[in-house]
């Protein structure tokens, strides 16, 4: 603070997110490490530009969410200088489990871990008494960093770092106090992203809405494992967790340009 140039995030914030039936979470644009009065300026300006990018836009449609009801609003914020950063659950979304808390975190800024490029730590605490329960460290070979002129950029996480837990355990049983206290105000379940400060090893809430799936279903009871057949000799090029389980299968056809739209295959 009391800089005169600070870094800082441009987050969009429609409307449209997180209804009842469908989450627009996700479909604007935020940038991070903004710095400038003019850069600040032109980054709010293209938040509002993705309110019609070509994925907003046909969410919407989809939805059956008429347009011109959409409203967008760009938050600015103060960039948070993160080492360590993660999102969190205050309802086991893998199965619908109320009694636990989940969190997920990588090295880095955030960013990693929402586009999937990084299998995160997962860790399932119990909401009672904040232990514990399942625990996945993995290795973390590349993280998002901040640049020091401004944007971000890729860099390899050293190795002895990269197989370490990105938080220390004392970091997640705060984290799951935080989860309990937000979801006790808001009277639901929360969908929230933290992030932890490399300067004073702090821990930023920068983010909290509600958790859009279980919270609308009537049944909380934690759902039977489906199992998928895999041929073992494959590689796997990446791992992730569930944000939900899945109600249905289908085939995938790439669409590398939005001009080749016509080679979709139903």
């Amino acid at each position: 603070m009391g800089e005169t140039e600070p870094f800082v995030a441009i987050r969009s914030s429609a409307t449209a997110e997180d209804l009842p039936n469908a989450s627009f979470a996700g479909q604007q644009e935020s940038y991070l490490n903004v710095r400038g009065a003019e850069m600040v300026l032109a980054k709010v300006q293209e938040c509002y530009a993705s309110l019609f990018t070509d994925r907003a836009t046909y969410y919407r449609h989809k939805q059956h969410f008429p347009h011109e009801k959409v409203a967008l609003s760009a938050a600015v914020q103060m960039m948070v200088f993160s080492k360590a950063s993660g999102v969190m659950f205050s309802v086991n979304v893998a199965n619908g489990n109320d009694a636990q808390i989940v969190i997920d975190t990588i090295w880095g800024l955030g960013e990693y871990i929402v586009l999937g490029k990084v299998t995160p730590d997962h860790f399932v605490i119990n909401k009672n008494n904040l232990q514990v329960v399942e625990r996945s460290v993995v290795p973390k070979a590349i993280e998002l960093c901040q640049t020091p002129g401004g944007g971000v950029h890729e860099a390899p996480v050293p190795a002895d770092r990269a197989i370490r837990p990105a938080l220390t355990e004392d970091q997640i049983h705060e984290l799951a106090g935080y989860a309990k206290k937000i979801e006790k105000h808001y009277v639901c379940y929360m969908d929230m992203e933290f992030a932890l400060d490399a300067r004073t090893d702090r821990l930023w809430l920068v983010q909290a809405r509600p958790e859009t799936v279980w919270s609308n279903k009537n049944n909380k009871q934690a759902t039977k494992e489906s199992t998928v057949s895999m041929n073992k000799t494959e590689k796997i090029l990446i791992k992730g967790l569930p944000a939900s389980p899945g109600v249905s299968t289908g085939k995938v056809h790439v669409i590398a340009d939005p001009k080749d739209i016509d080679e979709f295959e139903a």
